[in-house]
């Protein structure tokens, strides 16, 4: 990524298909991580879901959607095509808002009382 940021690769890298087989093989070993990890720092308190970030801020890492980019430049697909780990993603949103709504019926079952 430092690399890309000092333009210091070849034109055309992005397109080159060891390039992109490469990206994407990172990406589909560190984004799991990555998810994981924002949610169990529970980043999303602060910046919102991780694909659906809030007020702007972007959760995913750059080195994810720069290889992802690739990806669908390669292959010639819309944006957001190949979002394999937006289920993960959506997966402990869920799980999230469940327990948040799970908190609340027992606070107001306490409340009853």
């Amino acid at each position: 990524m430092e690399m890309l940021e000092r333009y210091e690769l070849p034109d055309g890298f992005e397109c080159r298909e060891d390039w992109v087989e490469l990206g994407t093989r990172l990406r589909r070993l560190m984004e799991p991580i990555d998810i994981a990890n924002y949610y169990r720092l529970s980043r999303e308190k602060d910046a919102g879901a991780y694909m659906k970030p809030e007020g702007g801020r972007q959760s995913r890492s750059r080195r994810n959607r720069y290889t992802q980019r690739w990806l669908e430049h390669a292959k010639g697909k819309l944006a957001g095509y190949f979002l394999e780990f937006c289920f993960w993603a959506e997966v402990e949103d869920l799980r999230i808002c469940i327990h948040s709504k799970i908190r609340m019926k027992i606070v107001m079952l306490l409340l009853k009382r």
